[in-house]
C-alpha cells in the first residue's frame, strides 16, 4: 500500500498490525505542497494493491491539484489498484476557502473507498463513529464489497448509542464548525504576524485545511545540541511544546508542527518565545 509522506504518523503501524506493507510517496514543498510523481512511480511494486490519499493531509494541510489527482487515478487504473481517500478533515478548510472541500466521490474509474467520520467535523473523536463510501466500476466493486462486508463484521458494528445520536450530532456540527473556523482564522493570522515580526526566523508553510500548521524555524544563535531534536530543545529551553518533524517524516530538521486549536494568545507568546533568545 502506498502512503503519503509526510502524513499521519499512525498509518504505517496500523497497516503493520494487519500484516500490510507500506511504501511512501513524497509530498514536496516549493512554496506550496506538491506531489512528487517520480516518487509515486518509484514506490510501485508488483505487490502494490492500493494508494492512500489524506485530504486535507495531516499535517501539511494540502490537497492534490486536479492534475495530480488525475495522475494518481491514472496510475491506479493502469495497475489495477484501489484508491483509499481519507476525507475526515474535509470540512475543515482554512479561511478564505469555503468549507467543506469537494469530495473525491463520483464517477471514479477505479475502485475508490472514501473514509469519513464524526471525529473531526463534529469534534467528537471519543465517540468512535466512522464510515466508508465505496465508488467505482460496478463489476469491480461487486467483487470487492463482499470482502469489505466481512471485514466490518469482523471488527464489530458501531455502538448503538452513538448511532441513535448521529442525526443530532450532525446538526450540532454547524455551531461547532463556526467556532472552529473562527479559531483557525485567528491562529493563522497570529502565525502570519509572527512570521512578519520574525522575518527569516519563522516561515509558515502554506496549506489549505486541517488542524495543524508546519513552520520552519531558523535560530540566530543557540539552538539544539548535536543530535537533539528542535522540538526537544524548544521544550527544554523555551517551555514551548511543538510536534517534531520526525513524527510526520518531514524531511527537514528545522521544521515543527503546531496545533491550530491552541488559544491564540498562547500561540502568539509561544512563537515569540520559540525564536527570541
Amino acid at each position: 500500500m502506498l502512503i503519503p509522506r509526510p502524513s499521519y504518523p499512525l498509518l504505517e503501524p496500523i497497516a503493520r498490525l494487519e500484516d500490510v506493507c507500506t511504501h511512501g510517496y513524497r509530498l514536496v514543498y516549493d512554496g506550496a505542497w506538491r506531489l512528487d510523481p517520480d516518487s509515486l512511480e518509484a514506490s510501485l511494486t508488483p505487490r502494490t494493491r492500493a494508494v492512500v490519499l489524506v485530504e486535507p493531509n495531516n499535517p501539511t494541510g494540502s490537497l492534490l491539484s486536479p492534475e495530480e489527482f488525475a495522475l494518481v487515478e491514472g496510475v491506479c487504473r493502469e495497475r489495477g489498484l484501489a484508491l483509499i481517500v481519507d476525507e475526515v478533515f474535509g470540512d475543515i478548510a482554512w479561511p478564505p476557502h469555503p468549507a467543506p472541500f469537494p469530495s473525491r466521490l463520483g464517477g471514479r474509474s477505479v475502485p475508490t473507498f472514501v473514509l469519513g467520520g464524526i471525529s473531526k467535523p463534529c469534534g467528537l473523536p471519543q465517540l468512535k463513529l466512522g464510515w466508508i463510501v465505496a465508488d467505482g466500476p460496478e463489476a469491480r466493486m461487486a467483487e470487492l464489497l463482499p470482502g469489505l462486508d466481512w471485514i466490518l463484521d469482523l471488527f464489530l458494528s458501531v455502538g448503538t448509542p452513538v448511532q441513535w445520536a448521529l442525526p443530532k450530532l450532525l446538526q450540532l456540527r454547524h455551531p461547532y464548525q463556526a467556532a472552529l473556523r473562527d479559531r483557525l482564522e485567528e491562529n493563522l493570522g497570529v502565525i502570519e504576524q509572527a512570521g512578519t515580526r520574525h522575518t527569516g526566523a519563522l516561515l509558515p508553510y502554506r496549506g489549505e485545511g486541517g488542524l495543524s500548521a508546519v513552520l520552519r524555524v531558523r535560530l540566530e544563535r543557540g539552538g539544539p545540541a548535536a543530535g537533539e531534536e528542535l522540538a526537544e530543545w524548544a521544550l527544554r529551553e523555551r517551555d514551548v511544546y511543538v510536534h517534531p518533524a520526525h513524527f510526520y517524516e518531514l524531511d527537514r530538521d528545522d521544521l515543527v508542527v503546531v496545533s491550530l486549536l491552541t488559544p491564540p494568545g498562547t500561540m502568539a507568546e509561544a512563537l515569540d518565545r520559540l525564536v527570541v533568545p
